[in-house]
């Protein structure tokens, strides 16, 4: 190959000159982004540090005569009424969930000047679910910062964005470059399709151009649980609310039941009996499946899944099923297995999935599905 002839001449010179050109234009680059990208590590320039109190401090509310109370236990929120939301708007959003957030955010994408009004019944603005039952159980104070640690060990807040990102629902429509405006502790009793209107539980409406429901879905109950005088025990785990009220049930608890062998349930399960390590908390288990997560894993790793939740020091009773549920002594609950055991706890936790949200589908006359039972959609 040595004796191949080579590029000679002025071709050769210029030829080596633009690829040092290059190779300087390529270093500069690298060691520009190399340098950006450390910044903004160490800045947090690219993760979102903890939100403002969801809250407007100059907001004027009131409270309504009806209460309603978000989570069981001691965790309750009064709901709150805005003095003054638009009478109309271009768009409206029923639901403050994630599905709202991707809304509004590709609404805004593809209209920057968009005006969006979105209308829900917690009291906090859109927030990530997940971390409800997995970061935030191993985070310093997590119940009353709502932040958790990510992977690269930075910390951010449970909510998608800042307080800031949003304005005030009564200045919504007086903003020039548009805005997102959340109404919180808020129920949209009916919508009248035809008049294109929205009318609030309190009696107000608003008229909308275009309108998404996104209401999704509440925690299923199981009949055995369902009864009044259980009702201070016993969490359908869901909201940040829920979150609230089962760190503080872990805190004095000597046991809690997880009933349910889904993906929340196995992942409670687990984040409590890490809790228990320390504590002494005891922590069972109970589904009916062969093995955690046996509805959506295969067999061999539904089996791999259950022994690595008991590793976790979790109680995981397979193929049973609670058969009877009543008040015991101490304050406990005494559980009727199947299989004919009986345990006593001091609280149980409900994750059997969620059923759709479709009140204000019967309530407006829209169409629900049979078979699904959600709406039914174009």
């Amino acid at each position: 190959m040595e004796d191949l002839p080579g590029f000679v001449g002025p071709w050769a010179e210029k030829f080596q000159e633009t690829q040092r050109k290059f190779n300087r234009r390529l270093f500069v680059g690298i060691a520009f982004f190399t340098s950006t990208a450390v910044y903004a590590w160490y800045s947090g320039t690219l993760d979102y540090v903890g939100a403002p109190p969801m809250k407007n401090k100059d907001d004027k509310r009131t409270t309504p005569a009806k209460s309603k109370s978000f989570g069981l236990g001691s965790v309750k929120v009064q709901p709150v009424t805005y003095t003054k939301i638009p009478e109309s708007v271009p768009y409206l959003l029923v639901g403050a969930g994630t599905a709202s957030f991707s809304a509004f955010r590709a609404i805004r994408s593809a209209d920057p000047t968009a005006k969006v009004l979105v209308i829900g019944e917690e009291p906090y603005k859109p927030y990530m679910r997940p971390p409800l039952s997995k970061e935030l159980w191993v985070s310093e104070d997590a119940h009353k910062t709502l932040k958790f640690k990510q992977w690269n060990g930075k910390e951010r807040s449970i909510f998608f964005e800042h307080e800031d990102f949003y304005c005030r629902p009564d200045q919504l429509m007086e903003r020039e470059t548009g805005g997102i405006a959340v109404v919180n502790n808020c129920r949209v009793a009916r919508i009248d399709s035809e008049a294109q209107k929205a009318i609030l539980e309190d009696g107000r409406e608003v008229r909308y151009g275009k309108c998404l429901i996104a209401t999704g879905g509440q925690p299923r109950n199981l009949p055995v649980f369902d009864k009044p005088e259980l009702a201070d025990k016993v969490t359908l785990y869901r909201t940040v609310a829920d979150f609230k009220t089962l760190d503080e049930v872990s805190r004095r608890s000597k046991s809690v039941v997880i009933v349910g062998g889904g993906f929340l349930g196995s992942e409670l399960a687990c984040a409590l009996s890490r809790r228990g390590a320390k504590t002494g908390l005891a922590v069972y288990q109970v589904f009916s499946e062969k093995g955690s997560m046996g509805r959506v894993l295969p067999e061999y790793l539904s089996r791999w899944t259950t022994d690595k939740v008991r590793a976790e020091g979790v109680q995981v009773l397979t193929s049973t099923q609670v058969t009877d549920a009543r008040p015991g002594p101490r304050g406990q609950l005494l559980l009727k297995l199947s299989s004919g055991q009986e345990i006593a706890t001091d609280h149980v936790v409900v994750a059997v999935g969620l059923e759709p949200s479709t009140d204000l589908a019967k309530a407006s006359d829209l169409e629900v599905d049979d078979r699904l039972g959600g709406f039914k959609a174009n």
